[in-house]
């Protein structure tokens, strides 16, 4: 029989899911639940508990079909830069367009935020969330089809054959096509193709071979 009252299972979540630090009855509540378990199950108040290693630990990221194709490259205007160091601010205005219907360009862009393409393409941006997710590797392509999936524009920086004299460069990803990358490159101002492999084992780019990703905001 169950003590009247008693919790149905899942309930406990609710308290998490709604628990305000800034209220003071939700503070002394997690007190109290906190006196509770150290006078009667210590053993749940330690960082190698069941529930800790499970708050703490990131679920893996669901696998995605590998070599697939999809493609953003009929959005997406692809313009030339107009200066030797402007394929950032090109690629992220190519970015910026294709997202919002503005029409930037390098230099526009660069007027309003030099070299900070991140701040550039989260103020430009309103609906989407962009962030950094570190250098280009292997597996990074399952995240880049996600944005693509959405919708997004993706923009990566490698250096070397592919990519440039070895100065580094910057281009948005528009399409992944089986193990092929086409890219929209400020250099000339077109679409081409390299592969995964390529832009995985490129020399590093002065900044890193970093990966620009956005998802809409829900």
């Amino acid at each position: 029989m169950s003590t009247p009252g008693q919790f149905q299972p899942g309930k406990l979540l609710d308290f998490f899911r709604y628990f305000d630090p800034k209220k003071p009855q939700h503070v002394e509540a997690a007190r109290r639940l906190e006196r509770s378990l150290t006078e009667k199950a210590p053993e749940l108040l330690n960082d190698e508990a069941y529930w800790v290693k499970a708050f703490r630990t990131q679920p893996p990221k669901p696998k995605l079909t590998t070599l697939v194709d999809v493609s953003v490259q009929n959005k997406v205007k692809v313009q030339p830069q107009h200066h030797a160091d402007s394929c950032g601010q090109t690629s992220a205005a190519m970015a910026i367009n294709a997202l919002t219907g503005k029409s930037l360009t390098d230099d526009s862009f660069h007027a309003r935020y030099g070299y900070e393409l991140l701040k550039g393409l989260r103020k430009e941006c309103p609906g989407w969330e962009w962030w950094d997710a570190g250098d280009i590797s292997a597996d990074q392509w399952d995240d880049v089809e996600r944005c693509l999936q959405a919708g997004g524009v993706p923009i990566g920086a490698g250096n070397g054959p592919g990519f440039s004299s070895g100065a580094g460069h910057i281009m948005c990803i528009v399409a992944l096509k089986g193990d092929k990358v086409v890219v929209a490159d400020p250099n000339g101002g077109y679409f081409r193709t390299v592969t995964r492999q390529q832009w995985e084992n490129a020399a590093r780019h002065p900044q890193g071979n970093f990966l620009f990703l956005c998802k809409r905001i829900q």
